[in-house]
């Protein structure tokens, strides 16, 4: 008879845990309590990056890619058009200078017909090119012609007028001169008539000796300007400039005898009328100063108008003469162009029936010089225009070079600064390229100019071809920049964080000018070496930070 099984009895289970938790609970009151050790917070200090004021450059320097190129490296092109039949050799291939390195396909027909075309073409531009240049010869002909009548011609309208006006200022000499006797004879301004005095002249002007002495003394610098002028004109013949000069000092001394005159007829009118001086003697004497006035009035106008002409007809004959050489340089010019052209002409003219010779010998392409094959553009059966390149030959004589090209604003700035340019090789070794050359023209489509770098050997493991980086200085000069990163704009105006002696985070009010780059310049607010925080919105002022190196 099998034994019953006994059932857990839950609620004896329940009593049996509650008691023992209650031994463990009441171990847990009365043990002894244990010191609970502080745990030291943790304090994470923010690191920043800065810039130095005064001394960063958003442009300082640039890295650009260069090629390693040999100085001998030359591009062998197609000289004519067609089919390649043949290629000889491969990349990596030494050749020797005249050896085979493709073939075209041979077709005779259409080279015999280029070839007449050619000697045609050349025979129409030789005909057409002697005409044009004939032509311009004729035209400079006749502008010599022209040049020479105009300056026979001008020359005898321009002698004979400048020799009128010198005969007319040397016979301005004698009613000068004695317009100036008469005048002399009565005032006796010089010692010329002191032995002829005239006793009825004499009274003339006793009652105003002011003017009178006046008038005297202007007849005086007369005759001693009028007797140095003529002896300073004697034994030589005049240029065209003396002869003006010559006229103009005559008209300057008649104008002034025309005042004496003028002054001595106020004289003889204001003389009073005396048992010495009757009103007979005044009537002769204001008849003998009108008359010289007349004369030299007469004069003068003959002159003024003379030296005008002569003035005129100088100015008119130096634009005409200079005309005419215009055209003759114009037709120098043109027949120059004219050569030039003919030239050109002819030399492209030759040089295609060269092509078409050669084409008709030889159709191969061959190495101009001893070397190795750098690169292959072409393969059997492919069609070549003239002027293609079809292969890439080394010379043995190797002498590398890095070529690059550059933008013209970073050509002046390296061509101005004083760093050294760097170049960083495929296996990291670094060297200094101390010059470089520039190929002085601009590519159109890029608008960048190219520039080499000689070098003395090849780093090693480099080959011609292969890329390097090239660290480029390019400052630009400006030293009070900081980047837009730095800068807040706040309602009382712009600001930076800057960092202190003690590594703490200080707000600092600025002046603002201009953008330059991805920079901003700084007028005031900032002495130079102060940490200026790069990035402004990743910290506070207030802050205690870390320079990040």
């Amino acid at each position: 008879m099998e034994k019953k099984k006994k059932r857990l009895n839950w609620k004896k289970l329940g009593i049996a845990v509650g008691i023992v938790v209650l031994i463990v609970a009441v171990l847990q009151f009365f043990a002894p309590e244990k010191e609970i050790e502080p745990v030291a917070a943790e304090i994470s200090i923010k690191k920043v990056r800065v810039i130095e004021f005064g001394a960063w450059d958003p442009d300082a320097q640039r890295e650009i890619l260069g090629t390693i190129e040999s100085g001998t490296n030359v591009d062998i092109s197609a000289e004519i058009s067609g089919t390649i039949e043949k290629v000889s050799v491969n990349i990596g291939d030494s050749v020797v200078a005249g050896q085979v390195l493709a073939q075209f396909r041979k077709t005779n027909d259409s080279t015999q017909i280029a070839y007449e075309n050619a000697i045609q073409n050349l025979n129409v531009v030789r005909i057409s090119t002697q005409n044009s240049v004939r032509s311009a010869e004729i035209a400079l002909e006749t502008a010599e012609q022209e040049l020479a009548q105009t300056r026979t011609k001008e020359s005898q309208t321009y002698s004979q007028t400048f020799d009128t006006l010198r005969t007319s200022a040397r016979n301005a000499e004698t009613t000068f001169e004695n317009a100036l006797d008469w005048a002399d004879r009565i005032l006796q301004g010089s010692n010329k008539f002191r032995f002829e005095m005239d006793s009825v002249g004499i009274l003339i002007g006793s009652n105003d000796s002011v003017k009178k002495q006046s008038a005297k003394n202007l007849a005086q610098k007369l005759s001693q300007t009028a007797a140095e002028f003529s002896s300073s004109t004697r034994g030589f013949e005049m240029t065209d400039s003396e002869i003006l000069n010559y006229a103009e000092h005559r008209l300057e001394l008649l104008s002034a005898t025309q005042n004496l005159l003028r002054t001595t007829d106020e004289l003889i009118r204001g003389t009073p009328i005396t048992s010495r001086f009757s009103s007979a003697n005044r009537s002769t004497y204001q008849t003998q100063v009108e008359t010289q006035k007349s004369a030299v009035d007469a004069v003068i106008l003959s002159l003024q108008t003379q030296i005008e002409s002569a003035k005129t007809e100088q100015a008119r004959n130096g634009l005409s003469v200079l005309t005419a050489e215009n055209k003759v340089r114009s037709a120098e010019a043109a027949l120059e162009l004219a050569q030039a052209t003919a030239s050109s002409q002819v030399s492209t003219a030759q040089s295609q029936l060269r092509v078409t010779q050669k084409s008709q010998s030889d159709l191969s392409v061959r190495a101009p010089f001893s070397g190795k094959i750098s690169a292959k553009m072409i393969n059997g059966y492919d069609r070549v225009s003239q002027g293609q390149t079809l292969f890439s030959l080394v010379g043995n004589d190797v002498k590398p070079k890095i070529v690059a090209t550059v933008t013209r604003d970073e050509l002046e700035k390296m061509q101005h600064a004083s760093e050294r340019i760097f170049v960083r090789f495929a296996n990291g070794q670094i060297e200094n390229l101390p010059e470089f050359q520039m190929s002085g023209t601009i590519d159109s489509l890029t608008q960048k100019v190219e520039i080499e770098f000689p070098l003395e050997t090849l780093s090693e493991g480099s080959l011609v071809g292969s890329f390097v980086r090239i660290q480029l200085p390019l400052r630009n000069g400006v030293s009070n920049l900081v980047p837009i990163s730095a800068i807040s704009f706040e309602p009382g105006g712009a600001e930076v964080l800057t960092i202190d002696e003690e590594n703490i985070v200080r707000r600092q009010e600025i002046e603002t000018g201009k953008i330059i780059s991805d920079a901003i310049e700084v007028l005031s607010g900032l002495e130079n070496g102060a940490s200026v925080i790069l990035f402004r919105n990743r910290t506070h002022a207030g802050e205690s930070v870390e320079i990040q190196q």
